[in-house]
Parts: structure tokens; C-alpha cells; sequence
């Protein structure tokens, strides 16, 4: 998808370059086509008050992904039961 595509929100800039990066490289990932949009770095409150930050939330086909980008160096393998991290 390209940075300039009307399916590409960003919402507000994020202040940490881990996060800048991990998300113009899911922004290169998605098909500049209907039905994919992004939005990224928005904040909600729910009904008790409490604030919630989003990286990113992408619609896909069929599907409504919502994406919290970490900083972490290394190999993450694994099953649907087990994961093993193994430090860069």
C-alpha cells in the first residue's frame, strides 16, 4: 500500500521509531485494494473511563486484525500451544 493511499490512516504519528518502522513495513505488506484499510496510533475510552492505544487495526477480507507492534530483536518460533524466543 502506499504512504499517500486513502486506505492508509494514520491516525497520529508515532513517537518511537521501532513503531515507525514496524508500520510502513505492514503498510508495504497490504494490497492498495478494496476491502484493506489501515489505522494507526489512535487511542479509545471505554465505558469505564480507561484509555486504550491502538497501533494498528486492519481490515482484510473477511477479517478485522488488530496489531500491537513490540520492540523485540530475535526468532520467535513455535506452535499453537508453545512459544520459544531466541535473543538476537
Amino acid at each position: 500500500m502506499r504512504a499517500d493511499s486513502s486506505r492508509w490512516h494514520e491516525v497520529s504519528p508515532s513517537e518511537f521509531d521501532h513503531e515507525r518502522v514496524g508500520l510502513a513495513h505492514l503498510r508495504e505488506l497490504l494490497p492498495d485494494r478494496a476491502p484493506f484499510h489501515a489505522w494507526t496510533n489512535f487511542e479509545f475510552r471505554d465505558r469505564a473511563g480507561k484509555w486504550y492505544e491502538v497501533d494498528a487495526l486492519v481490515l482484510g477480507e473477511r477479517r478485522l486484525h488488530l496489531i500491537e507492534l513490540k520492540h523485540y530483536r530475535g526468532r520467535i518460533t513455535g506452535n499453537g500451544y508453545r512459544w520459544s524466543l531466541r535473543s538476537a
